[in-house]
């Protein structure tokens, strides 16, 4: 008898050893980003805002809920910077994954740096939600990795989006315009094969460097042409640049679009009165729901200024992803996350967000367009609640 005391007592013993060696006070997130080097700009801006305010706000909380622990648990992040340097951002994957062993790795900053991890990712088991990640190259591959989501508004569906936006306006012609880099080369071959079909002809389709000085000879051609829209996709350079100097030409057609840097608020800044009219890539604002409100005027309370309206929202959706995927079935098991992850809805200060073969292709807005001070969704059509500015305003008068 005093034996099988002793043995039940010692299997007791073994039991709460390993509990306790499993216990977990906190959920460690990793991540290599360019906080430093060629990207830390558009980091700083976009990523660290964002993943700071999540961060105080779920750890608020107490952090997230994990089942398989029956309570909540804070969250840490581990952050090296890569230097905007993909070998080093593999290196750094490696060491989180097999030497910090953290809980969970967030994305890298862009799109060459997330198809450089993705095979890791899937090596390791690691399931990534991006932002800043938007190639249709992905699509070719997506199957053979699967822990790799896309969140932004890819090509695809954000050109045919513009396109009906277009045939429904009566648009005729159009010039298109695009910086030489993945971004803008990417966009503008979804976009111009469309155009002729719909009826629209491309008078003209041209590139620019990555770094512009002077983009006036490209806006005079397009004048010349005295085509219904002009289109440019532009990186934040050329985004800053086209507005200042058409109306510098005064050139003003009927429909004029920029990209990257549109719907942030420096943008608005710059131009004031002048954005009028002026349309670009999202439409996301603070009117989209209560949520979307409160979002918002955290994000302001802490940053001491607004979100873009674009992808600061379905940025911090990913972090919202990750936090109800984690809550409904843990993440010891990172393929069970995952598979979660790839099949369920999720509700964000975005919107719902739901994965279509890795792809978020139902977004509440593709394009925008600066009405009276607020960047408003003009596509698609159900889901705008304004008027489409067509033709575009007259620039103010100095």
């Amino acid at each position: 008898m005093k034996k099988l005391i002793v043995l039940i007592c010692s299997i007791c013993f073994a039991m709460g050893m390993v509990g306790f060696a499993e216990a977990k006070d906190k959920i460690v997130f990793g991540q290599a980003i360019g906080l430093t080097g060629p990207i830390a700009s558009a980091v700083g801006f976009l990523e660290v805002p964002i993943i700071k305010l999540w961060l105080q706000e779920v750890n608020k909380k107490g952090g997230i809920y994990v089942p398989e622990y029956r309570k909540r648990l804070p969250v840490e992040l581990v952050r090296y910077d890569d230097k905007g340097d993909i070998p080093t951002t593999l290196k750094l994957f490696e060491k989180l994954a097999t030497v910090d062993k953290v809980d969970m790795i967030l994305p890298p900053h862009g799109t060459a740096f997330h198809l450089a991890v993705a095979p890791l990712a899937a090596k390791y088991k690691y399931p990534l939600v991006t932002f800043t990640f938007m190639t249709e190259r992905y699509r070719e591959v997506a199957h053979k990795y699967g822990y790799t989501f896309i969140t932004t508004t890819a090509s695809r569906e954000s050109q045919a989006a513009f396109r009906d936006l277009m045939v429904e306006l009566g648009v005729k012609t159009a010039a298109v315009v695009y910086v030489a880099h993945e971004f803008g080369i990417e966009n503008a071959q979804e976009l111009a094969p469309r155009m002729g079909p719909a009826g629209i002809e491309v008078v003209m389709f041209k590139s620019y460097p990555m770094m512009p000085k002077d983009l006036s000879p490209l806006l005079k051609e397009a004048k010349a042409a005295d085509v219904d829209a002009f289109i440019a996709f532009s990186y934040v350079p050329g985004t800053m640049l086209l507005p200042e100097q058409a109306i510098t030409l005064d050139y003003n057609p009927k429909l004029f679009y920029t990209a990257l840097a549109t719907a942030w608020p420096a943008f608005k800044g710059k131009y004031g009165a002048a954005t009028e009219g002026i349309m670009g890539p999202g439409g996301w604002n603070e009117k989209a729901s209560p949520e979307a409100k409160e979002f918002y005027d955290k994000f302001l309370a802490m940053h001491g200024r607004p979100p873009c309206n674009w992808s600061t929202a379905y940025g911090y959706a990913t972090y919202q992803i990750y936090e109800q995927a984690i809550e409904k079935v843990g993440f010891k098991d990172r393929k069970k996350l995952r598979d979660y992850i790839a099949t369920h809805t999720f509700d964000t200060v975005y919107g719902p967000v739901k994965y279509t073969e890795y792809f978020n292709v139902d977004h509440p807005s593709y394009i925008g367009q600066w009405q009276k001070g607020v960047f408003e969704s003009v596509a698609p059509k159900e889901n705008r609640k304004v008027n489409v500015l067509y033709p575009k305003p007259s620039w103010p008068k100095k």
